[in-house]
């Protein structure tokens, strides 16, 4: 577990672990080959300074920094409407889900009342009490979705999953 914390909290700063390892590598590199990059840089900007280059070089490197700060704020807009999309997806798929096992159950109850009606029997009190029953039922459940305010799923067959309305 705390591997996957680890490695969670690595991607997250990848950028800054990347640039460790350089700072890193130059340094010991540095050393071991006895030079000085800062003297060296410091000494390129001087020479650059006859050409008046040195400020378009520092100006350069604002502007590229503008655009990678762009670029990493424009990724993680993308990122965050695609995980948006993706989350409204799932909620009509379960939307729809759920209508379709309310009506479903629905039509199965009245499957007992059609196949009385196709035998020519006739329809007692209690049959059409219990046909009114099925639609009321089928009628609040739906009308419990409307008024769900938190989106909260469940599983309704194995491979499908649905709406939690606010009475389950």
């Amino acid at each position: 577990m705390q591997i996957k914390k680890y490695i969670h909290l690595t991607k997250n700063i990848k950028f800054t672990l990347f640039s460790l390892c350089i700072w890193i590598t130059s340094y010991y590199s540095c050393f071991i080959f006895n030079c000085d990059l800062f003297e060296k840089f410091t000494s390129f900007i001087t020479q650059l300074e006859k050409y008046e280059i040195d400020e378009l070089l520092i100006y350069s490197c604002i502007v590229l920094t503008g655009i990678v700060i762009d670029m990493i704020v424009s990724y993680r807009n993308a990122k965050n409407r695609l995980y948006t999309q993706q989350q409204k997806l799932l909620t009509l798929q379960a939307t729809m889900a759920t209508v379709q096992d309310i009506v479903g159950n629905s039509f199965n109850g009245l499957q007992g009342i059609k196949v009385k009606i196709e035998l020519g029997e006739t329809l007692t009190t209690e049959d059409l009490n219990t046909f009114d029953q099925i639609i009321f039922t089928t009628t609040d459940k739906i009308a419990e979705l409307r008024s769900i305010d938190t989106v909260t799923f469940k599983n309704i067959t194995t491979k499908h999953i649905g709406l939690k309305s606010n009475s389950n």
